[in-house]
């Protein structure tokens, strides 16, 4: 009887095993045809592909893996916060952090709203949202605190923008899609986040590879119309942020990417400084900041300001970046 059942189960396990093999096979002459047939070599592209607008994110999803806020003086005005893993503070502790070391040297309320692997689209959304800023301005006030001399009144809205190549810019804003093999995806840096297709046996390896490689080409061969996401996202932020908060002042941070921007400083610098000029004569407003770390300091010591094997900013990073950014702004 026992072995009956096993040979049940290892017949089964052949035949799954073997259906899963045509299906991959399948697959691969179904996506080899359509590639060559669809794919146009002159630009890189299928001649399907476009991209649509994504829906914005569930209160839930905005609110979600966030850094605590930082308290101190409470009759101070307090600064918020925006940006990627750079501003979360990715691989640091608490009081290693960029938000935790501003307040300290600030001696004003921090609130993080940066979050791992966002970018201007993450701040557009929360900006955008009535109630995510009825959430941020209840932060304002520490917990179980009722005194009359709480400031709520925002001094600075800090965007960190380690924007030095087009491919992160795009992030979140926008799906491709794409009518040969009905897929839908979200993209950030080049990889995917998530994959919906029509035929399960269809998102294989072999699929990820066609559309990683018409994405990648659909950057470079778009850099305006990436650039022009960003750019316009950018002053839509901006622009919400001085209608929220009219008595603050917006400040980009400009930090180079550690892996590669560190050392490339002068293409960074061109590239981000084009941009920030049509921002703000977009936005053209006296209280709009731009703070360049790089004209201080050198950041291309990967030892002392990144981490191992890494492309993030380290505690000593922050330790020496906060100072600028105090003077700058001329903190008391």
């Amino acid at each position: 009887m026992k072995t009956d059942i096993k040979r049940i189960i290892f017949i089964n396990f052949c035949v799954f095993f073997v259906l899963f093999l045509i299906l991959e096979i399948c697959s691969f002459f179904y996506l080899y045809t359509k590639y060559h047939d669809e794919y146009d070599r002159n630009i890189g592209l299928f001649k399907n592909f476009s991209y649509h607008l994504t829906k914005n994110p569930t209160i839930e999803r905005l609110e979600k893996n966030l850094r605590p806020v930082e308290y101190r003086d409470i009759t101070k005005r307090p600064i918020i916060l925006f940006g990627c893993s750079f501003a979360y503070g990715h691989d640091l502790d608490k009081n290693e952090t960029f938000s935790y070391k501003l307040a300290d040297y600030s001696n004003r309320t921090v609130i993080n709203r940066a979050r791992q692997g966002e970018g201007p689209a993450f701040m557009y959304y929360q900006l955008s949202n009535k109630n995510i800023i009825k959430s941020i301005k209840d932060l304002i006030s520490p917990p179980h605190t009722h005194l009359n001399n709480i400031n709520k009144d925002v001094e600075y809205v800090i965007y960190v923008n380690i924007t030095g190549h087009p491919i992160r810019n795009f992030e979140y804003r926008y799906n491709f899609s794409d009518n040969i093999f009905r897929i839908k995806y979200k993209i950030k840096d080049n990889q995917f986040i998530e994959n919906k297709v029509l035929f399960p046996f269809l998102h294989s390896f072999h699929t990820s590879q066609l559309i990683e490689k018409c994405i990648e080409n659909y950057y470079y061969k778009n850099p305006e119309f990436i650039d022009s996401v960003y750019e316009k996202t950018m002053i839509e932020s901006i622009n919400l942020a001085f209608k929220e908060f009219p008595n603050s002042k917006f400040v980009i941070l400009l930090i180079p990417d550690g892996k590669d921007d560190a050392k490339n400083y002068e293409e960074f610098k061109t590239l981000n400084y084009k941009r920030i000029d049509y921002i703000m004569k977009k936005v053209n407003s006296d209280n709009l900041i731009v703070i360049d770390v790089q004209k201080y300091i050198s950041l291309k010591d990967s030892v002392k300001y990144w981490l191992p094997n890494d492309n993030h900013p380290s505690a000593q990073a922050w330790e020496e970046i906060v100072p600028i950014i105090i003077k700058n702004l001329h903190i008391n």
